[in-house]
């Protein structure tokens, strides 16, 4: 904490909050779990690719359950790179907001998780011509 109140000396740091909400203390599980701002994007992505909303307790088991999914579907490969990009999207809104003072939508954010997702999976040959864009335009087929 010392560290970045050095780096943001202009900063004013409340070591307690949540800087997405502002509600709860941040903590791992907070931050990627329970924070509203997080879970809204949880909540598109799981509805954009019908997967049911698990609302998990803690971060660990997200992830086991995330890990646990199909993994020749691609409803499943895609819900697996999301995730790990929703994380990342996070990570990065939250030092956005802290260190550039800059601050975006959750939509903004799960946008770019949609779009790391994107240049990750491109040429990728099981996911071949299909995309986020077609699951949305609802032409999916697994």
């Amino acid at each position: 904490m010392e560290v970045l109140q050095r780096r943001c000396p202009d900063y004013t740091l409340f070591p307690s909050r949540c800087i997405l909400c502002f509600n709860d203390c941040e903590t791992i599980d907070h931050l990627f779990v329970s924070c509203p701002f997080v879970c809204r994007i949880w909540l598109e992505m799981t509805k954009e690719l019908e997967i049911p909303w698990c609302n998990p307790v803690d971060l660990k088991t997200w992830l086991e359950q995330v890990s646990m999914t199909s993994h020749g579907d691609k409803r499943g490969t895609l819900f697996r790179a999301g995730t790990i990009a929703i994380l990342w999207a996070v990570w990065m809104e939250r030092n956005h907001r802290i260190f550039a003072d800059k601050t975006n939508q959750w939509e903004e954010v799960w946008d770019f998780a949609k779009r790391c997702v994107a240049s990750v999976t491109y040429g990728h040959k099981a996911l071949k011509a299909w995309s986020w864009s077609h699951l949305c335009g609802g032409t999916y087929n697994s």
